[in-house]
């Protein structure tokens, strides 16, 4: 008489792959034959695409772990369409558009050669030499590349290209003319990716996929997908994986205390800083407040403009920045001290006085959308409003909230609610968050959805 151990290792693998995960650690204990099927990578890889509908994970997170974590709920399951090979198809369509500017790059590096040396030098091998050549020659980039609509004259960096399996549109975001975003809702496809930084945003989830936040399975999916795309195209052209964590770690700040002290941050340099969270410049330098000195006494300014040349940063969230970038000088409440200072003392007042009347009303909106989607009325718009409100300002939500660059200029104001509104508004697409950029929509600004918002 046949036992079930005696049917074929395929067959028992099969019987296997048709169990829950709890069932098939069960089964491994019973007899070795059974523990090494069940200790299978291959079956625990089968698992989560049945189970969790999976395709990818982490080097550092067993197929196993992977079908037993519970927070792989939230990993982005549209970036299971971009395989290798479409990777490698996105990157081969990107490397045409690319070649005119390779070429006028290699041209302006060998004028600037033969200018500064007199003659066509070789090269002498030095990576670090060769990185300030190419970052010399990247804004050669933008006269080559530009949106695909054609009476669309947006370009480089501002361009998402889609990662729909044989696409390939490459096209402007949300601070431009959107067409990233309407080629998105045209054609049905999820997944872009902005060309600088190779950062993906998704249009079904409504967020950037693969930040160093997320889930390790989606993170790690987003920077493979990236590097093939370095590695056929060349890696001279993009963001580092390293710079593109930092820039996604700087995007999210905690939900701030109304309470909390507060720190005046010059809005030239914060806008720097702002260019930099979305990919559209170079690392800052050191914070600098000098444009909020009086010249004839060096001390703080008291006559500032609020939003035309400084904004306010909650303590925790500056000494994370200052620790980081450094630079000053630093301009604290405790330096509003006297009457000169009365009219910013009183700005910083009314500022904590509105975050803490928007904080409570965000965390009203949540509430009602939660218990309304409890009652089975919640319409599917309303969840997804609901939902980026309490993002953008609720700590109930995750304890941060996205930003995303500036598309509005600021211009003098009385200081009335309006304004403040028009400067820290974190539910409008166009007015800057709290710290200079839009909070509420990763795909806003070029794709992030572009930029950091999606396209």
């Amino acid at each position: 008489m046949l036992t079930l151990l005696d049917l074929p290792r395929e067959l028992l693998a099969a019987i296997l792959g048709r169990l829950h995960g709890r069932d098939v650690v069960a089964a491994g204990k019973t007899c070795t034959a059974l523990a090494a099927l069940a200790a299978s990578p291959l079956l625990w890889r089968q698992l989560c695409a049945a189970h969790h509908g999976l395709l990818f994970t982490s080097p550092a997170l067993s197929w196993k772990q992977l079908y037993f974590d519970k927070s792989a709920a939230s990993v982005c399951r549209h970036l299971n369409a971009v395989t290798d090979a479409v990777a490698d198809a996105a990157a081969r369509s990107l490397a045409p558009v690319l070649q005119p500017g390779v070429h006028l790059a290699v041209q302006a590096m060998l004028h600037t050669q033969i200018q500064q040396h007199g003659h066509n030098s070789s090269d002498d091998g030095n990576s670090s030499d060769d990185g300030n050549r190419m970052d010399q020659a990247r804004p050669f980039l933008a006269s080559s590349v530009k949106c695909s609509v054609a009476t669309c004259h947006s370009r480089y960096p501002d361009l998402w290209l889609c990662l729909s399996p044989g696409c390939g549109h490459i096209a402007c975001g949300r601070s431009k003319n959107k067409h990233a975003l309407a080629h998105a809702e045209a054609e049905g496809h999820n997944l872009c990716i902005r060309l600088n930084t190779l950062e993906i945003w998704c249009y079904k989830c409504e967020k950037w996929a693969g930040m160093v936040q997320y889930h390790a399975a989606e993170s790690a999916k987003v920077v493979h997908i990236g590097d093939r795309i370095r590695s056929i195209c060349g890696a001279q052209w993009f963001a580092t994986p390293a710079m593109n964590a930092r820039r996604q770690t700087e995007r999210w700040q905690h939900e701030p205390d109304p309470a909390s002290s507060l720190y005046l941050v010059s809005t030239l340099w914060l806008d720097e800083w702002n260019k930099f969270l979305v990919g559209d410049a170079p690392l800052p330098g050191p914070i600098d407040n000098s444009p909020l000195v009086a010249h004839e006494t060096g001390t703080l300014n008291p006559h500032l403009v609020f939003g035309n040349e400084f904004r306010l940063m909650p303590e925790d969230d500056w000494g994370r920045l200052h620790a980081s970038y450094g630079g000053g000088p630093v301009f604290g409440e405790e330096h509003l001290d006297g009457p000169a200072y009365a009219t910013l003392a009183d700005t910083v007042s009314w500022f904590k006085r509105w975050r803490a009347s928007r904080i409570r009303a965000q965390q009203a909106s949540a509430a009602a959308a939660s218990c309304a989607a409890t009652n089975g009325t919640q319409a599917a718009g309303g969840v997804a409003s609901a939902a980026n409100g309490s993002a953008a300002g609720s700590a109930s939500n995750t304890g941060y909230v996205q930003t995303e660059a500036p598309d509005t200029d600021y211009e003098e104001d009385d200081g009335d609610e309006d304004f403040v509104d028009q400067v820290y508004d974190s539910d409008s697409d166009d007015a800057p968050g709290i710290f200079g950029f839009n909070q509420n929509d990763s795909d806003d600004d070029d794709d992030d959805d572009d930029g950091m918002a999606a396209e």
